[in-house]
């Protein structure tokens, strides 16, 4: 096994997934907490989706998209990028809190 810390985030990724019980999302918090990675964007995160349904003011069923399209302006930064939008939503900028129907999207 390589060393996590000389893959690219995508091959670490990979690494870990192979891993029983880790997911993309997990993999992912990983790089950005774990190994200090300044350029992970976790697309499927309820949080972040959140905060760029926030942001750019787009209805629920546009949060992935919103976000992923809006990320290629971040490149190289999508790790800041994150914590912006998770303190927004911390800071209860994002006023409702998503119901089930929501997450189902």
């Amino acid at each position: 096994m390589s060393r996590l810390q000389d893959l690219s985030n995508e091959q670490a990724v990979l690494q870990l997934t192979n891993i029983k019980g880790i997911g993309r999302w997990t993999a992912e918090m990983f790089l950005i907490f774990s190994l200090g990675r300044k350029d992970v964007l976790a697309l499927d995160d309820v949080g972040l989706q959140r905060g760029a349904k926030w942001l750019y003011q787009v209805p629920d069923g546009e949060r992935r998209r919103i976000l992923a399209a809006k990320s290629k302006l971040w490149h190289g930064h999508y790790t800041i990028a994150s914590f912006y939008l998770w303190e927004a939503v911390h800071h209860n900028l994002v006023s409702q809190p998503l119901t089930i129907e929501e997450l189902k999207l």
